[in-house]
């Protein structure tokens, strides 16, 4: 990134794009507050993976934790191929477009945020991209709806003049939460009310926006969480049921999932019962320590392939909690208090390795990363940042990303997606 002394409209313009990159923290948002680069409050944040002596900086608990989430990265790892045959496609999550950044998005800066993010990732070489629509903000009654339609179908269209594909995952919005600026007040008052908002806005996504991939659920836990509302797997069915048969498919393809953590017998349901081209499978924990999730996810793959369906990873990062922790339900703060620093990084770079080669052993049609803005940056660990509110770590972890995005050198966590990338083939 051009220093804070460079002259001239291209570097102003340029710096201008950096300050207003919106990323988010799980389908949370932050904007840059033109701080980032030669202002940045943590100068020293770091693009590369902490050394392993680094470790021994951390918490016992945190020690520990890195221990066993090594250990268990090397069992995964050791029974899959060396290299991957290239049949996987690889992206990430476009985070300057994510829903949850509200109206963030219909700035008159947002587009070329967006359109930097994308050369940052292109760098990379993925071969798609991964966005979040939230609901309700296509809703015809929602504050400014029409704009955020104007805003998803530019992005799309970017997206596709760079020659990549798009995936489209659709969920509520983190309302009510640090993560999101975004209210919808008693919108959802019954399951009914959020049933029928969630299905028109699906509808309004496939034939406006036409994605090539189009998920219509895939977390209904977090669905439930964050709503507040308590729905059967028949009810949830039934949504989505209604949905696959109102939507214009196209060429796009639906699909449906959840997270490997979740009650496995939603996927079935939803591979047994609902018109699906494809299994939707969120993968961030390993395990709970009784569970294997990576486990699970080879299970269902194996189950959705047998039925003609192609599978993608429409989120994938990793949890770096403690057995105990996920037993207790962490808030959605807590589950990634820990991804900010580059104690991790070497983790994070093994977690995409492992995760890109099982993907591509199993026939996995697309694998998105979640956490994007850490192929660029990380914060440099240290006990006193780590125990900053969660706001401020967002906004300082966002800040080294922007800054880092243009020019600077790629995490460990970029360089082994990169290494992915390079082997795609195609189909």
């Amino acid at each position: 990134m051009q220093s804070e002394t460079t002259k001239g409209t291209s570097g102003r313009s340029r710096r201008v794009a950096l300050a207003t990159i919106v990323v988010v923290t799980l389908t949370g948002c932050w904007t840059g507050d033109g701080n980032e680069g030669a202002n940045n409050p943590y100068p020293g944040s770091s693009p590369t993976p902490a050394a392993s002596a680094d470790v021994a900086g951390l918490s016992q608990t945190d020690r520990g934790l890195y221990a066993t989430l090594d250990s268990r990265l090397s069992v995964i790892a050791a029974g899959l191929p060396a290299s991957t045959n290239g049949r996987t496609a690889f992206g990430a999550e476009l985070l300057s477009a994510n829903g949850n950044a509200g109206e963030s998005l219909l700035t008159p800066q947002a587009m070329q945020s967006v359109r930097t993010y994308l050369d940052g990732l292109q760098r990379l070489g993925v071969q798609g991209v991964s966005v979040q629509i939230a609901d309700p903000l296509l809703a015809p009654d929602f504050p400014r709806s029409a704009e955020y339609l104007r805003f998803y179908r530019e992005v799309a269209d970017e997206v596709r003049r760079r020659g990549l594909l798009l995936m489209v995952e659709t969920g509520p919005v983190f309302a009510g939460t640090e993560y999101s600026s975004v209210k919808v007040g008693d919108r959802w008052p019954a399951n009914e009310a959020y049933f029928r908002d969630r299905s028109a806005q699906i509808v309004t996504i496939a034939t406006e926006i036409k994605p090539d991939y189009l998920s219509m659920g895939n977390e209904p836990q977090t669905e439930q969480m964050l709503t507040g509302l308590k729905f059967t797997l028949d009810e949830y069915i039934g949504f989505l049921q209604w949905t696959a048969a109102a939507a214009p498919r196209g060429a796009t393809k639906l699909g449906a999932g959840t997270g490997t953590w979740e009650d496995p017998s939603w996927a079935r349901r939803i591979l047994a019962d609902v018109s699906v081209d494809f299994l939707d499978l969120h993968q961030y924990p390993l395990t709970n320590g009784i569970t294997d999730y990576t486990q699970r996810l080879v299970d269902l793959t194996r189950e959705a392939k047998a039925k003609g369906k192609e599978v993608v990873i429409g989120e994938a990062w990793l949890y770096k909690s403690t057995d105990a922790e996920l037993g207790q339900g962490q808030a959605v703060a807590t589950k990634f208090g820990r991804d900010y620093f580059d104690v991790w990084a070497s983790l994070d770079a093994r977690f995409i390795d492992t995760i890109g080669r099982l993907a591509d052993r199993e026939g996995i049609s697309y694998v998105s990363f979640f956490w994007s803005k850490y192929f660029f940056a990380y914060l440099p660990y240290s006990q006193d940042l780590a125990s900053r509110p969660a706001a401020e770590l967002i906004r300082l972890s966002n800040q080294a990303a922007s800054a880092a995005l243009q020019q600077g050198p790629l995490t460990a966590a970029g360089e082994a997606l990169k290494k992915l990338t390079a082997g795609f083939k195609g189909r």
